[in-house]
């Protein structure tokens, strides 16, 4: 009996903890979702972005994702067709290493929080 109430125990903690690992993955997902629309929304709306698959890294053609993270580590948009600013949110992309947005007809300021990502290592704008 106490063994049974054991192993009830233990499996309701692995439970919970894959619960929570999934809720953290998922809002993971939502939030750089959010950042893609951001980006998309601030330059017009452009042909570069497709929301039909439901997985964010196939949305933009030049996005690459993490194999094992899922979260996005390089977004390359360079020439095409940009006409905007670029959001602020784009310092939420926690794991993006290279940016490049060269070509394009960006306006205003680089948002100050590329320069507070930790793991970016290659950024271009022209």
């Amino acid at each position: 009996m106490l063994l049974s109430k054991i192993f009830l125990i233990l499996l309701f903690c692995l439970f919970s903890a894959v619960n929570a690992i999934t809720d953290n993955a998922t809002s993971h997902y939502q939030l750089e979702r959010e950042v893609l629309d951001k980006i998309y929304e601030a330059n017009g709306g452009l042909d570069w972005y497709n929301k039909s698959q439901p997985n964010h890294c196939a949305w933009v053609p030049y996005l690459t994702c993490e194999k094992w993270t899922g979260k996005i580590s390089h977004l390359w948009l360079f020439s095409q067709g940009m006409n905007g600013t670029l959001p602020t949110e784009i310092g939420l992309l926690e794991r993006l290493r290279s940016l490049r947005l060269g070509d394009n007809k960006l306006s205003g300021e680089i948002p100050s929080e590329i320069g507070a990502m930790k793991s970016i290592n290659y950024l271009s704008f022209s």
